[in-house]
């Protein structure tokens, strides 16, 4: 959502800077076009998410998808095999690869939750501590 996108945004620059990330645009006639028609007018999914699993589906260079918008994708990614990144997963990759801090991390969270957001857990380090239980 806008939200969220504009919370990571920094985040994201920074990965897209390092080469970890990198944003495509779908031709009109591809089979990208088709798929991303397919996924939103027949299956009722949302663009963002459509556009960037029909690049997933067309694409060898594209190994994950990132969403947050689990009831939409979660069938159509297992069926196509396709890595997701959760809002959480992101997070932790940031802090990980030290594009922000523990601390920028939990305050994001925190403000995520209040905000309404869906993560799997409360707090951020409820996540980390429960990682292995999570990204299965």
């Amino acid at each position: 959502n806008k939200k969220t996108r504009e919370r990571l945004a920094f985040p994201i620059k920074s990965l897209e800077k390092q080469g970890k990330l990198k944003i495509l645009d779908i031709d009109v006639g591809s089979e990208e076009y088709y798929t991303y028609l397919l996924l939103t007018e027949e299956e009722g999914m949302g663009k963002g998410e459509a556009a960037a699993l029909s690049m997933a589906t067309h694409s060898e260079d594209i190994a994950s998808v990132a969403s947050n918008n689990l009831s939409d994708i979660l069938d159509y990614v297992k069926e196509k095999n396709i890595d997701l990144w959760t809002t959480a997963r992101i997070i932790r990759m940031c802090e990980l690869e030290n594009v922000m801090k523990k601390e920028r991390a939990e305050e994001l969270w925190k403000k995520m939750m209040e905000d309404g957001e869906w993560l799997p857990f409360e707090k951020y380090s409820d996540y980390v501590e429960n990682l292995n239980m999570v990204e299965k």
